[in-house]
């Protein structure tokens, strides 16, 4: 991949809600990135800010072959 074909931007879209009694679950959640297309092959996600800064995201992918 070429430094013009980089993909800075990546959306995490939750699963949908079970019945409102337990808590959200995360299985089911996707990675759109900024070309539209979804990252396929997602184990986790780890969200992290700090106070003055930006959120990042840290992806695993185990890519199939």
């Amino acid at each position: 991949m070429t430094d013009s074909e980089q993909l800075n931007v990546a959306t995490i879209i939750p699963a949908p809600p079970n019945d409102g009694s337990s808590a959200h679950l995360a299985n089911g959640s996707r990675v759109m990135l900024s070309d539209g297309s979804e990252l396929s092959g997602v184990v986790s996600v780890t969200l992290r800010a700090e106070a003055g800064g930006i959120w990042t995201a840290h992806i695993e992918v185990r890519p199939q072959v």
